[in-house]
C-alpha cells in the first residue's frame, strides 16, 4: 500500500532543512507546502511568538468521506535536537543513519513523513475515513512549549495519534509518564571569603545540603527524579549569596508526581530556612 521510495525520498527532504527547537521556519513551510498539495485545510498559529520562536503550530483539516467516522487527530513535532544542521542521510543495509556529525532527525521526521504518506495513500486508494485533523507542533524539545500554547478549542477529534515513539511499526504507547520542571533559586549572604566569611551565608553549600537530602534517581517503578543543573558563584573570594538548580520529576502517576515534586521543592524550603537562607521555587 505504501510507496517506500517515495518515503525515503520525502524523508531526506525533511531532514534536509533546517529546524532546531524555536527555528523551525523551513520546516514549516515545506510541511504546509505539503499539505496545501493533499487538498488539505492549513493555518499556523501564534505559538511561535509566545514561545520565542520563528514559527507556529501547523494545525491543518481534511474532510472525510464517512460522516458517522469519528474525527481522528494524527499528530508529530517539526523540532529536533542539535546538532541537526546540514544532516546527511546515509543509506546502507536497509537503515538510514547520519553521517555521524550531527543526529539524524528522525525525531521527529519520521512521524511527519509518515502521516503525510497516510494521507497520499488514502488519497489514491480513496479509502473511507472521517475527518482528519493534523496537528504538527514546534519546540517539542525541551519542554513541549508548542502543545502547550496550542489553543485547546481548535482542537475537535474524538481520539488521536501521536507519531513519536521508537520502537517496531505497529507497536502503540498507551501511556508515558507525567513531568514537572522545578527551578529553584537558594539565596544566601554574600562577603569576603577572606576577610569576613563568617558574615556571610554560602549559597552553593545551602544548595548542598538540599540535595543531599533528595530522593533522586529511580523512585520507584513509575517515578523518576533528577538534578541537571547548578550554577552559582562569581568568584574564590566572594561568598556566594545565590545559585540556581535545575531538576524534574517524572512518574506515570498524577499523584506520584505530585508527591515527588513536593518533596523536592520542601527539602529546598526547608533546608535553605533552617539555616537563615531562602529558597524561590518554580514548577512548571
Amino acid at each position: 500500500m505504501i510507496n517506500k521510495q517515495r518515503i525515503r525520498e520525502e524523508f531526506v527532504a525533511f531532514v534536509g532543512v533546517t529546524a532546531e527547537t524555536r527555528a523551525e521556519r523551513e520546516a514549516a513551510d515545506l510541511l504546509k507546502q505539503r499539505l496545501t498539495g493533499l487538498q488539505a485545510d492549513v493555518r499556523e498559529d501564534n505559538a511561535g511568538e509566545k514561545i520565542g520562536g520563528n514559527c507556529g503550530n501547523v494545525l491543518a483539516y481534511i474532510k472525510g468521506n464517512r460522516p458517522d467516522a469519528p474525527v481522528l487527530m494524527l499528530s508529530a513535532h517539526l523540532d529536533c535536537v542539535a546538532p541537526c544542521a546540514g544532516i546527511k542521510p546515509r543509506f546502507k543495509d536497509g537503515l538510514i543513519t547520519s553521517g555521524g556529525d550531527t543526529v539524524l532527525g528522525s525525531d521527529d521526521k519520521a512521524g511527519v513523513v509518515a502521516i503525510l504518506e497516510a494521507i497520499r495513500v488514502m488519497r489514491e486508494q480513496k479509502l473511507p475515513h472521517g475527518d482528519l485533523q493534523l496537528v504538527f507542533t514546534v519546540a517539542e524539545e525541551g519542554g513541549l512549549h508548542g502543545a502547550k500554547s496550542l489553543e485547546r478549542e481548535s482542537l475537535k477529534a474524538d481520539l488521536g495519534y501521536v507519531l513519536d515513539a521508537e520502537g517496531p511499526p505497529g507497536e502503540v504507547v498507551t501511556i508515558t509518564p507525567g513531568q514537572d520542571s522545578i527551578h529553584v533559586i537558594m539565596h544566601g549572604k554574600t562577603a569576603h571569603a577572606g576577610m569576613a566569611p563568617e558574615e556571610g551565608l554560602n549559597a552553593i553549600v545551602l544548595a548542598g545540603k538540599a540535595l543531599a537530602q533528595l530522593q533522586q534517581g529511580r523512585i520507584d517503578e513509575e517515578t523518576t527524579a533528577n538534578v541537571g543543573l547548578i550554577s552559582g558563584g562569581i568568584a574564590t573570594n566572594i561568598v556566594p549569596d545565590k545559585v540556581e538548580i535545575s531538576c524534574e520529576a517524572r512518574s506515570r502517576n498524577p499523584e506520584k508526581l505530585t508527591r515527588q515534586t513536593r518533596h523536592m521543592a520542601e527539602t529546598f524550603q526547608r533546608v535553605a530556612a533552617a539555616y537563615g537562607g531562602k529558597a524561590e521555587v518554580d514548577i512548571k
